[in-house]
């Protein structure tokens, strides 16, 4: 009702503005996070951005990943996608990410459930994923970042020596 909506604006004004938002088609509120999308394209956000975490003075990583490499994309011609993951350095917990796509709503829960459950890249990379579907992007993308910091990594850069 108009007195309860009212009193909500009054608590959190930003947090009413983002939900009353007439470009916002699906939302979800917690302590630490908000998540949305945004139609035509989708761009679908969960948990921190950079521009949070920047602000808030922490360190993190981010992996961008173009969605048309992903078989189900390619089959359905889509060109213009992003994924973008933010994650903590090292270990690669999830903190965030962001999908544009025209399917990016779709993806966006795989990655709430990676934030809310503490997940790794690593994890992501290891769970299974149908073929061909969108939702694998998230997998190959995960692959292929947590390859890329076990290969920065001490072991990874030793093992790269010893190859040599």
């Amino acid at each position: 009702n108009h007195a309860t909506d009212e009193v909500w604006r009054q608590l959190d004004p930003d947090l009413w503005r983002i939900t009353h938002n007439p470009w916002v088609v699906l939302q979800t509120v917690s302590r630490d996070r908000i998540e949305r999308v945004l139609t035509d394209p989708e761009v679908a956000q969960a948990g921190l951005s950079e521009a949070d975490l920047t602000a808030a003075g922490e360190k993190f990583e981010v992996h961008r990943w173009d969605h048309a490499r992903n078989d189900r994309a390619q089959a359905a011609r889509e060109k213009e996608t992003l994924l973008k993951i933010v994650c903590a350095p090292g270990a690669g917990k999830v903190l965030g990410a962001t999908i544009v796509a025209g399917w990016g709503g779709e993806l966006v829960n795989e990655i709430t459930v990676a934030i809310d459950n503490g997940l790794k890249l690593t994890d992501l990379a290891t769970s299974i994923h149908a073929y061909p579907t969108y939702g694998m992007a998230i997998q190959q993308a995960a692959a292929e970042a947590s390859v890329d910091q076990f290969a920065a990594s001490r072991v990874g850069k030793l093992l790269k020596g010893l190859v040599r």
